[in-house]
């Protein structure tokens, strides 16, 4: 899904496809296709009834032994080495954080994963933090993420088109991510590792803590809902980014209730990938227009 900056002004919500700088019309055709695949996946599930049954069923994540107080401390280590990975990084370069040319900045991108997976790493070794798994199965668990995708970005698209909208009326003027800007200009030689970064390595990183840990340890003191929308929220802010918070919230939101309804990361991983490569295709084929 396209998250960026709408192509100069425009009055009233902006469709997604006019989130990068320059999109064509194969970006428009993939965008308006999967928002009609997602209409007719929802008409369909209503008829069926498959959505109540759906969301009736048993939850599969089991109860988390974990005081607060570790949990506080997860989040330290975790703040700690996600503050202290693009520092490090900029260190051995030799060069500021505000000065790293493209190359670097991918290296940086990696190192900040690499930091979240090593938070993660290290609290397993908690008596408590072991990852559960539902009764679904792993294929049956990434066939349901991917599902997912057309029945969220129908409503991803209108949520995208109002907050810009909201963001406009406000007289805001927020920037898109660096990341947009920095794959379309990417040399081919570096952009299949800026392709696997945001595709692969960030959706299984930031799966494993933000629904795997924050959501979790939400759910285990509040209802489905609030702990969704709240570990969405905390996901959306780690972005550091305005124009993309609220979308984010959404598309964090639901990652947290496919873990539930689940009991499989797999689910939210294969949402959060299929979700980034569709911006990555994007942000390609719109630079490219």
């Amino acid at each position: 899904m396209p998250i960026g900056r709408p192509a100069g002004k425009r009055p009233g919500p902006q469709p997604a496809f006019f989130a990068v700088e320059i999109a064509g019309e194969p970006v428009l055709g993939i965008e308006v296709a999967l928002v009609a695949a997602g209409v007719l996946c929802w008409v369909g599930a209503l008829v069926r009834g498959s959505v109540h049954r759906w969301w009736s069923a048993p939850q599969q994540l089991p109860p988390w032994p974990i005081s607060g107080s570790d949990f506080a401390l997860f989040v330290l280590l975790f703040l700690s080495l996600y503050s202290l990975a693009p520092i490090a990084v900029a260190r051995v370069l030799g060069q500021d954080l505000s000065d790293l040319d493209p190359g670097e900045m991918l290296v940086q991108g990696y190192a900040t994963q690499a930091s979240i997976l090593a938070a993660w790493a290290l609290f397993r070794l908690h008596p408590a933090a072991e990852t559960p798994r539902g009764r679904t199965g792993l294929a049956a668990a990434v066939g349901t993420g991917l599902t997912a995708f057309l029945f969220l970005i129908p409503a991803l698209m209108a949520t995208i088109g109002g907050w810009y909208w909201l963001l406009e009326v406000a007289g805001l003027d927020p920037q898109p991510q660096d990341v947009i800007e920095i794959i379309q200009a990417a040399p081919p030689s570096e952009r299949l590792y800026w392709v696997l970064l945001a595709v692969v390595v960030a959706p299984v990183c930031e799966e494993l803590v933000f629904r795997g840990y924050v959501f979790r340890f939400l759910h285990q003191r509040m209802p489905l809902l609030p702990a969704a929308i709240i570990s969405g929220a905390v996901f959306a802010s780690a972005h550091f980014n305005l124009l993309t918070f609220l979308p984010l919230l959404l598309l964090g939101a639901v990652l947290g209730i496919l873990y539930a309804k689940t009991g499989r990361l797999a689910a939210s991983i294969a949402l959060h990938m299929v979700f980034n490569l569709n911006t990555v295709i994007v942000v390609l084929l719109g630079g490219a227009a």
